[in-house]
Parts: structure tokens; sequence; C-alpha cells
């Protein structure tokens, strides 16, 4: 089964802010309903933390964009980088919060989605007015969370990037798609305050429906068919798979293309910056399958040539033609794991 990844990031800081503000409120009054709330939720929603306490001690979590996009539970420059290559080399489209309507636009054209528009939910609800967030708080978040910060800063340019490649119909089509969201976003709106949690208004939602289908839309429909018709964005390959060790010469285990299921899969064995080995997937592993992948076939197994490798040297499996690599890859010493 092929996988699409999309993701939308928000200023850091503003998310931090808004967070505080949406504690604070009850989670829209939702914690009085069951919603679960966390112990520092709890004491921003009594007044027991301020907002510059909050936004100082990061009580959101410490770079929870980079950890969530790098799928590192702890953070650091390493896991940075390799954020940054998964938003280039894994996402069908990369947003903002600052700017739906971009983001939208974008992922109808690679991902099949007909119409760019929303509808604005669970924005916190006002309470009485809080100090301002004080400079020194700001500047002790950003220095905290500097990875987030750089993060979105990549994401932003590759929006830009993203939006500038596809040429000025799409400049065209984001001005109708927007002037369209300002014309929704006046609407009266009961969910404005509220979460889809506990339902949607059906019959807002019709009229917002309703709405769009008597609007102009050319210069949105027109972008969307030359976008398609060009296949500006080919799919990224993505892999998965497993290494169940060397024995007796013989490299084990399975990989997998979830983009191109059907396909063997190449790899390589690499000692330092040698490539001892080669072989592709083909084999059964009825395991792998009852696991929910839908690849029979997705074992491998390696010969190593005898005498190129002493028991001394790391090995490592690597997909060939990339230098991508998956759990448990290497290093590998001859018969057993060395990670």
């Amino acid at each position: 089964m092929a996988v699409n990844y999309t993701t939308i990031l928000r200023d850091p800081l503003a998310r931090q802010i808004s967070h505080f503000h949406y504690a604070r409120s009850g989670k829209n009054g939702e914690v009085s309903q069951g919603v679960p709330i966390s112990l520092m939720e709890a004491g921003a929603m009594r007044g027991d933390i301020s907002i510059d306490e909050w936004v100082s001690e990061s009580y959101d979590d410490l770079n929870l964009f980079t950890k969530m996009v790098s799928g590192h539970p702890n953070p650091d420059t390493t896991s940075l980088q390799v954020a940054k290559n998964n938003l280039r080399a894994h996402f069908l489209a990369v947003g903002t919060c600052e700017d739906m309507s971009s983001y939208l636009l974008r992922l109808c054209a690679t991902g099949g989605l007909q119409m760019p528009f929303f509808v604005e939910a669970n924005r916190a609800h006002p309470k009485s007015p809080v100090s301002p967030v004080s400079d020194a708080a700001k500047r002790k978040f950003l220095e905290t969370n500097r990875l987030d910060v750089e993060l979105y800063t990549e994401a932003s340019t590759l929006i830009a990037q993203d939006e500038q490649s596809y040429g000025p119909a799409f400049a065209d089509a984001l001005e109708q798609v927007k002037q369209i969201q300002r014309q929704i976003n006046s609407m009266p709106n009961p969910h404005v305050h509220d979460s889809f949690a506990f339902g949607f208004n059906d019959e807002h939602l019709s009229k917002v429906r309703t709405f769009i289908k008597d609007c102009n839309l050319d210069a949105i429909q027109h972008f969307l068919t030359q976008a398609r018709e060009a296949k500006y964005h080919g799919r990224a390959d993505l892999y998965e798979g497993h290494v169940d060790g060397i024995l007796d010469g013989v490299v084990r285990g399975w990989a997998l293309n979830f983009t191109h299921p059907a396909e063997a899969v190449h790899l390589k064995v690499v000692c330092g910056d040698r490539v001892v080995a080669t072989g592709r997937t083909g084999e059964p592993r009825a395991d792998v399958q009852a696991a929910g992948y839908d690849t029979p076939t997705s074992g491998f197994s390696i010969s190593l040539p005898k005498n190129m490798v002493s028991p001394e040297e790391d090995l490592h499996v690597l997909i060939e033609g990339t230098s991508n690599r998956f759990p448990s890859s290497g290093p590998w010493r001859l018969g057993w794991h060395l990670a």
C-alpha cells in the first residue's frame, strides 16, 4: 500500500502562546465534557502558571516539530537534518498555519483534493486579558527551541520554492482562493471556538458548500488541471525494512518500497567505502505480509564473498542508488549485531 505524507507547521512561538490561551480556556470548555488535560494545562487553566512561565519553560514541549517530523524522541542537530530531509523527500505538500490557502491549493495539485477551502475551528475562547509575553521569555523560548525555529524557516523556504515552481497560474489561483476564503471566514461560524471532537454542524457546512458552488472557480480549476497534467511532483520512494542478521556469511532480512510495493528493492552491503555485495528482495516473507504489509516477497538473502570482510569491520545494508537506511541496517559485524 503506497503511503503519502503531508504536514502543516506553525510559527513555534505563536503556537506556544496560542496553546497557553487554549489551555487557559479549558480547551474551549471541552475539559468540562471529559477531554483530557495535562498537569501544566490544568495549571494554566487555574491561573497558577503565567504566560511568561509557560513560554520561557516551553511547557508545550521542546522542539516538538523536529521531534515529530524526524521521528526522534530526543531531537538534536542530527534530528533537525533528518527532519529537513523528510520535508524535502517524503511530503506531498508542506504548509504553515499562517497561509492555509497556499497549502490547500498545493495539496489539491499533488494529492487529488478538489476544493482548497477550510472552515476555521477551535480558536481559543477569549478570557480576561493577560500581560503580554516579555522579551526575556521570548528569547529563552527561541533559544531552547532553535531546532524548531530553523525547521520552520526551512519549511517556509520550501513553500516559497514550491509556489514559484508552479508559475503564474498558481498566483492567479491563489488570489481567487483567498478571495473566496475571506468570504467564508465572514460567515457566521458555530465552530470558530469549537473543535469537531463532538461533531459537525451540518447546516453550516452545507451553507459553505453551497456558497463555494456558486463562486467563480475558473482560475483554480485552470491551475489544478495544468498542475496535474504537468505532474510537477513525482512521489518519492518511501522504504521500510529490517536486517534479521548475518549468519554463515549470508545477510538476511526484508525490505519494501511503500510507493511501489510490487517492485523489488535493490540493496547493497557496504564495508567502509566499499560495496562488498549486492542483492534484491524476492523471497517469501509470510510474517511480513501477516503484519499488514501488502508485499508477499519482501525477503532477501545476500551472500557475502569469502575473505572480503574481516570480523573487525563494520557492515551496513543500504538501498541501492540512495543513502537510505532502515532500522537495524547497521553497523553489523560477521555473526552479530554491533549496535
